[in-house]
């Protein structure tokens, strides 16, 4: 990028787009519209941007007596936890090949 756009001020940038370099600041803005400028980009919702990482936490942290404390944690309903984590084996738990 040119050195004199290291000089650009926030009330320099479009009304349109002011929030978005509030958030993001001017010069990534600028990188933004460089790679995208033109094209319609989709950002998607926070809740899908955190969901698999989300997931894992509670993954490692589930005991099968936790349910209600995850839930609060990270903000969903105990019924989720359980979605989340229905396929995880419990600590002690035995499977059938354990039964053989």
């Amino acid at each position: 990028m040119s050195k004199w756009t290291d000089a650009l001020a926030l009330d320099m940038i479009p009304d349109s787009y002011r929030k978005l370099a509030e958030i993001v600041g001017i010069q990534p803005l600028l990188s933004m519209a460089m790679q995208y400028g033109g094209f319609n980009v989709y950002i998607p919702k926070y809740e899908t941007l955190i969901r698999t990482a989300r997931d894992d936490l509670i993954r490692g942290k589930y005991n099968g007596y936790n349910t209600d404390a995850l839930a609060r944690e990270y903000d969903i309903s105990p019924r989720w936890v359980q979605e989340i984590c229905r396929d995880l084996p419990l600590a002690g738990q035995m499977g059938f090949d354990d039964l053989m």
